[in-house]
Order: C-alpha cells, then structure tokens, then sequence
C-alpha cells in the first residue's frame, strides 16, 4: 500500500500546515532511493493518531477528514486505503505494544469504518461533478455550534460593531462558510471594511468560538474565497498563499 499516495506530506525543513500533515525526517532528496524507509516514517505517524486510545474519535475524524480534503484522486479510493488500514498500516514498534494494539483492534476498526460510512455518500468522484460539503463544521465539546450563535457572533462582527458587511452579504458569508447553515455557493465579495477588521473578527472566532480540533487552513480558504480584500494572497497560478496568510492571521487578535 502506497501510503505517501494517501497522506498530506512535508519533508524536513519544509513547515506543516498543521498538526495533522505529516513532516519527514529528512529532506526530499534523502528518500529517493529509500521510499520504503518513508513509507516506515508514515505509517508510524498514521499508527500514532489512529491507533490511539488517548484520542477521541472526534480528533481522529479531524485527521482524516484534512487528509481526505488533500488527496486529488478519487476519493472512493481514499475511503479504501482507510478501510483497509487497519491490517496494512502498522507502527514499526508495533511489537512493543501488540497486546494492547490487538486489545483495541476492533475498536479502531470500527472507527475507521463509521467514518468510511459517513463519508462515502459525499465524497468527490474523479470525472464527475459530486462534491462533498467542504464548509467549516463548528464544534464544541463534540457537539455543533449552533447557527444562531454563529450568526450573532458574525452580525455583531461584521454589521453592529464595524458596518462590514450588508445584511445580503452576511447571509451569503454564511451560507457560503459553515456547515450549520442553508448551503449557497462561494462568492467575492467586496466590503465596506478593512483587511484588518475581517482578520481581528475571523480569527477571533477561529481562537474563541471554534474551540474544537480544526484546521487553519480552513480559515485561510474562508478570507481568501469570501473576500477581494484578500486577493493580494492568490498567486500568479491561481494557487492560494496560505502560508503568506497564515503569518498574518492572528496579528490583530485582541482576546475577549
């Protein structure tokens, strides 16, 4: 099983994205006669946050979730690698906790095969126009924020405290973003803020709202998608500079 196909990877020297993006131990070169050697590097980094009794399922969700929203193929057959992982991806010190591996077993088995459930109705198929529901799922303590609350965080935000946003556009800001509401298709807009107002209020909710496991680049994608004042983070080939932003995005936070 080629697992280096499946998982989002950086090599070293290179920054992760996050905590769940897999960084080598060596540089890119190092492995190009030792790919066996990274697949060893991924399969224990794979074993360590799935066959895990200290993590809860909600945190093993989030992992494969960002490694499943990376992969560019068909997602059916990322849905497969992960049913079959169980039996084919172990952690080369394996024998030194086999017991309590094999205690387990079935309890990460049957994790990773909820979650190939629940995914398998809505993910992406190569060729087609099926896509899977990529908006931002807020949660705290496991359970989903409410649209509600979501909407009187950003109302306040964008409307009663800086006049931000239209009353149209944060319905569409909405609608566009998060899980919790009536879905409605990306657009830009521009506004009647600064680049500074959208980072404070965005990432405020990202540091004290969304207290859950969730990804930065998520929020990246959000300013970048939602809004022309962050255009200047869109490369020549249409890429988005996550990284540029990422430096940027908490540089006007003030807590609560």
């Amino acid at each position: 099983m080629n697992i280096e196909t499946f998982l989002s990877h950086k090599f070293h020297g290179e920054n992760p994205e996050c905590e769940f993006q897999f960084v080598a131990q060596h540089q890119e070169l190092y492995y190009r006669d030792r790919i066996v050697e990274l697949r060893s590097e991924m399969g224990n980094f794979y074993s360590d946050n799935l066959y895990n009794f200290s993590k809860v399922r909600s945190e093993k969700y989030a992992f494969l979730d960002y490694h499943l929203g990376f992969y560019k193929g068909d997602h059916r057959d990322f849905l497969d690698f992960v049913f079959d992982s169980i039996d084919l991806v172990v952690h080369e010190d394996m024998h030194l906790y086999y017991p309590a591996f094999l205690y387990n077993k079935e309890k990460y088995a049957r994790i990773l095969r909820d979650w190939c459930e629940e995914r398998k109705n809505s993910v992406q198929v190569k060729g087609t126009d099926i896509k899977r529901d990529i908006r931002i799922k807020v949660l705290r303590e496991g359970v989903e924020v409410s649209a509600a609350e979501i909407e009187a965080y950003y109302r306040k935000a964008f409307i009663t405290d800086k006049s931000i946003l239209t009353e149209e556009q944060l319905a569409q800001f909405l609608g566009a973003s998060f899980s919790a509401f009536k879905f409605k298709d990306v657009v830009r807009m521009s506004t009647k803020g600064e680049q500074k107002d959208i980072l404070e209020a965005v990432y405020k909710f990202y540091k004290e709202v969304h207290l859950d496991l969730h990804r930065t680049f998520d929020y990246l994608h959000l300013l970048i998608d939602n809004f022309h004042e962050f255009t200047g983070y869109i490369n020549p080939d249409g890429s988005y500079d996550y990284k540029g932003l990422g430096k940027n995005f908490s540089r006007y936070y003030v807590p609560s």
